[in-house]
């Protein structure tokens, strides 16, 4: 039997099946069609639908875009031409039909739009080249056509920012075509983009001066910022004004990129003066000398724009330190700064070593990593340190950028004002504890009972050659806490001893009073910690004691009381140690208070098992739901242990937990789990009927048909994978799906392909290391022997972060690649 093909002319395009038949019968039912054949042409990007209409005479001018419009109303997206073809005359075979092979030759006029005056600016031309080509229209598209309209799609969008980005040397950013999808206005975008300067002749275009990693700072501060909306004083700005029609006080807002824009001003607009700077993000590290050479800049902006103000300075995550910089040039320079704002921005300060003295609010989301009250009992000890003038650390619920988002506008309004009026007066600054050391004579392992306090004797010694001097305000404490059996850190230990003062080789003996963590296999680990700045064992980079430790006793559901404390003392410290995010601890109180209680209340072993998960306690969590399998009548708790398993790396286990419906707040999360579980233990088809239902709860995600085609991919169906991952980047483009397509394509031995959607998910993320790897292994695949130059090459466009830039370098270093010393970052 031979397969020549499909009888009807039904195809796929983009992962809809179409009938052209059903477009065309629509366009002919137009008033203003008189005749016409809608084709499909297949192109680099794959196929479209394109339309050969003859129009009825005398049509009004612009009859293309009202035939769009009615079109878009009456037919879904996939189904609309991407283009529409004006033809005198339909050619017609013997037979009376359409002849297709002709009307294939045929090349009309592709407008969409009614024809504008042809724009006279230098550089236009160029731009419509640009488009033309990206869009493979048949002509020069006139200076109103829509990008859109003309068939462009998101993966086109960022094809053509590229091509305008190396043929007019400007930076854009890569969603600029949704404020400017005309090649009129994309031009006037390029010239704000290169501070006023006229674009290039066809000669002079497309030359690149970037000529290495470490070009001018400044220079390369302006290239991110050109396509930042903001009034600028000079085309050089590095401060951008955001409302200075505002009565309020100015602000200067030290963002991370872009999207902070709109946030500031629908939020704080209103209430303050604000001014925008960049963070060094994708420049140079937070302790980089080019940060002060930012800071140098910015400040000089600011006294130039408001020579008399009184500046308040904020900054976000890798803003913070570009902040703390220019507030110290301001105040050098005898400008006066009302307050400094710190959101999530500590550890960049920190990493600068820098003191700022003016009155400063730090804020941290509960649930991100870098929250310091996970690892420390009075972080704002050693934050003072660094900032005298901290007024308060505010610790809010949420996750990393949470005060940014929409709806807490009067929190975030609030804090900035109460740094404002706080008149408290600055603590003084902590010290270091260099040269400080612990040992202990007790004997390992250390044999507990729990519920039984314990003391012990550590011996805290200065083998430095200067005078330790206790400070009023203890900024170096001794601190005990416990680790389990694969070393998580399950909780504190004894509350934190400041040290006395220390002459040089002196010692002193310090009592240790431990409260035993739940039976099992523990240790010990004593530290001296300096609040809020460090744990000086990581900064030697070894432990300075830890003591195995052998806990007894019986565990949930024993004594009438425990520790001490009574129920209700043990969950108001649970409470107040989750609003710190101190997860650890907080499961250490709720289980206090389960022993203290002497019965098994549901709504408390529910929130002590959902402490040890948040806590990453993931062996106990699993021991806990072992010994409660009533703890999995509650949705939050079945979903954590679904994810307890799936960190334990018992995917059986985790599908077995998640088999069941939860209530839909939790049912996208939980198909996730449930399809990853699957996938490890090789159910497929399970999985995929877990990714289906999913996309049901996810309209408008990727993450679903990611999963549909990462399964797919093990199965071996890769071309099917390809149209999952197609169906992905539709949903949201991001460079973990184009990733994905590009090594779909790679196993297909479609290497070009593969390269065109690594070049896009590098301009989306140019600190993502994985399109650089692929881009050496497509480039290897396709024969060509300069690979390693041609990823040099690509890293020294896009990328300025070393990390990324390093392990790359490393990657080819491993394939086998000569990399040059001169390749190296400097």
């Amino acid at each position: 039997m031979l397969f020549e093909g499909r009888r009807d002319r039904q195809v796929k395009i983009r992962g809809f099946r179409i009938e052209p038949e059903g477009v065309e019968r629509r366009i002919a039912a137009d008033e203003g069609v008189a005749r016409v054949s809608v084709e499909v042409e297949e192109g680099a990007e794959g196929r479209s639908l394109v339309a050969y209409v003859k129009p009825r005479p005398v049509q009004p001018r612009g009859w293309e875009q009202a035939l769009r419009q009615r079109l878009a109303e009456a037919l879904p997206g996939y189904m609309l031409p991407a283009r529409i073809v004006e033809v005198d005359a339909l050619p017609i075979g013997r037979t009376g039909k359409v002849d297709r092979s002709i009307l294939g030759a045929t090349r009309g006029d592709s407008r969409r739009l009614s024809p504008g005056e042809p724009a006279q600016e230098m550089g236009a031309g160029i731009m419509k080249s640009l488009w033309a080509d990206v869009l493979e229209l048949d002509s020069l598209p006139e200076d109103d056509s829509d990008f859109f309209e003309l068939g462009g799609h998101s993966l086109l969008a960022i094809k053509l920012v590229d091509r305008v980005h190396k043929r007019f040397d400007c930076e854009l950013d890569p969603d600029v075509l949704f404020r400017a999808p005309t090649p009129a206005r994309l031009l006037s975008a390029v010239r704000i983009a290169r501070d006023g300067r006229a674009p290039p002749d066809a000669q002079a275009a497309g030359e690149n001066d970037k000529t290495g990693y470490s070009d001018d700072v400044l220079a390369r501060q302006r290239r991110f910022m050109r396509g930042w909306r903001g009034q600028r004083r000079s085309p050089d700005s590095l401060v951008l004004a955001l409302n200075p029609e505002s009565l309020g006080p100015p602000l200067l807002w030290c963002a991370q990129d872009s999207a902070e824009v709109d946030a500031l001003t629908e939020r704080i607009g209103d209430d303050f003066r604000v001014y925008l700077a960049r963070s060094s993000r994708f420049i140079c590290e937070p302790d980089s000398p080019e940060v002060g050479i930012l800071a140098s800049a910015c400040a000089l902006e600011l006294a130039e724009l408001e020579p008399g103000a009184q500046w308040v300075v904020g900054g976000f995550c890798l803003g913070g330190a570009l902040a703390v910089e220019v507030v110290n040039r301001l105040t050098a320079a005898g400008r006066s700064v009302r307050g400094l704002f710190l959101l999530e921005a500590f550890r960049h300060v920190l990493a600068r070593q820098c003191v700022c003295h003016v009155p400063a609010l730090l804020v941290f989301a509960r649930d991100q990593a870098a929250n310091p009250y996970r690892r420390y009992r009075r972080p704002e000890i050693g934050c003072r340190r660094y900032l005298p003038g901290l007024r308060r650390l505010v610790c809010i619920p949420g996750t990393h950028g949470a005060l940014l988002e929409r709806g807490r506008v009067d929190e975030f309004e609030s804090l900035v004002r109460e740094m404002l009026v706080d008149t408290s007066p600055p603590s003084t600054l902590a010290q270091d504890g260099e040269g400080l050391g612990l040992s202990s004579d007790a004997v390992a392992p250390l044999e507990l009972e729990h519920g039984a306090a314990r003391c012990i004797e550590v011996r805290v010694f200065n083998d430095s050659g200067r005078a330790w001097v206790a400070a009023k305000t203890p900024a170096v404490n001794l601190y005990a806490r416990w680790r389990g059996e694969t070393d998580e850190i399950i909780g504190w230990a004894a509350e934190p001893l400041p040290l006395p003062s220390l002459s040089p080789g002196a010692a002193a003996m310090l009592e240790v009073t431990l409260d035993p963590p739940a039976p099992g296999v523990r240790e010990l680990e004593i530290d001296l910690v300096e609040e809020g700045v460090s744990w000086l064992s990581e900064l030697r980079g070894e432990s300075l004691l830890r003591l195995p430790v052998s806990v007894t006793g019986r565990d949930v559901g024993g004594a009438a009381e425990h520790g001490g404390k009574t129920e209700a003392a043990w969950l108001e410290r649970a409470e107040a140690e989750i609003q710190l995010g101190d997860y650890a601890n907080a499961a250490n109180s709720y289980y206090g208070a389960i022993k203290a209680s002497g019965r098994l209340d549901n709504r408390m072993l529910n929130d002590w098992f959902l402490a040890l998960h948040r806590a990453e306690r993931y062996p106990e969590a699993a021991d806990a739901m072992d010994a409660l399998p009533a703890l999995l009548r509650d949705d939050a708790c079945r979903l954590a242990a679904g994810d307890t398993f799936m960190k334990l790396d018992k995917p059986s286990r985790a599908a077995g937990v998640l088999r069941n419906r939860l209530a839909p707040e939790y049912e996208p999360e939980r198909l996730a789990l449930l399809c990853e579980a699957l996938i490890r233990i090789e159910r497929f088809d399970e999985a995929m009927t877990a990714a289906r239902e999913m996309a049901a709860y996810c309209h408008g995600s990727e993450i679903p048909w990611m999963l549909a085609g990462g399964i797919k991919s093990r199965l071996g169906e890769t071309e099917q994978a390809l149209d999952d991952y197609e169906r992905a980047r539709r949903a949201r483009v991001t460079p973990d799906v184009l990733v994905a397509i590009a090594e779909a394509n790679l196993s297909l031995a479609r290497p070009a392909s593969a390269i065109e959607a690594l070049e896009s998910a590098m301009i989306l993320n140019a600190e993502f290391a994985r399109p650089y790897e692929l881009l050496y292994d497509c480039l290897e695949a396709a024969g060509q022997p300069d690979s390693a130059a041609r990823v040099v090459e690509e890293l020294r466009k896009h990328c300025r972060y070393r990390p990324t830039i390093e392990r790359v370098l490393d990657y080819l270093s491993f394939r086998g690649a000569n990399i040059a010393t001169s390749d190296r970052p400097r």
